[in-house]
């Protein structure tokens, strides 16, 4: 799942992306999880199934899995059941205050700060992995989130594009896609 079913991006779409490359998706069952709002407006590469998120199929597909992977936190109703490995992507770099370094909050009107670290201190505990894109952003997630689990200080997969496409043949092709000068950096 990705930024909470709302699209198809982020380092879960490039972990997929990835496994579609490797022929995993063939291998595995692959299943994305979006909004009911934009569940038809989205298409998928590879043989990965849509799951609307507030349907019992997503809830039973998520109990039943080996390996879930998002970038924000999961459901507050959906529990990791103990054979599922969890790897959470998260979805930014931390530039601001996050989780439990937090001196207040106001999301979608929640205004508890007590309530929303503790929802957040039980989110992590779930973890098994989480991937950060460097030394500064594992320290931050370490305390902000109370991660103990392991880390994978691995660099962001959404951010690998910029490395791998980085080369003469690709740029020239990315020019003539988006109508850019060759000469034009």
């Amino acid at each position: 799942q990705s930024s909470v079913g709302r699209n198809y991006s982020g380092n879960t779409r490039y972990i997929y992306e990835e496994m579609i490359e490797q022929g995993l998706d063939k291998k595995y069952n692959c299943y994305w999880v979006f909004e009911k709002s934009i569940y038809d407006k989205i298409d998928l590469p590879g043989n990965a199934k849509k799951l609307d998120k507030s349907s019992f199929k997503f809830l039973y597909t998520s109990l039943k899995s080996k390996y879930w992977i998002f970038d924000t936190r999961q459901p507050n109703y959906l529990k990791k059941p103990k054979d599922t490995v969890f790897i959470e992507t998260w979805h930014g770099t931390p530039l601001k205050k996050l989780a439990l370094d937090m001196e207040k909050v106001d999301m979608s009107g929640n205004t508890n700060i007590k309530q929303y670290r503790k929802r957040f201190k039980k989110h992590t505990s779930q973890w098994d992995y989480l991937v950060s894109q460097n030394s500064y952003s594992t320290e931050i997630f370490r305390r902000a989130f109370a991660f103990n689990g392991e880390m994978l200080e691995i660099g962001y997969p959404r951010n690998d594009i910029l490395f791998s496409k980085n080369n003469d043949e690709d740029i020239k092709k990315i020019k003539e896609k988006m109508n850019i000068p060759k000469d034009k950096k």
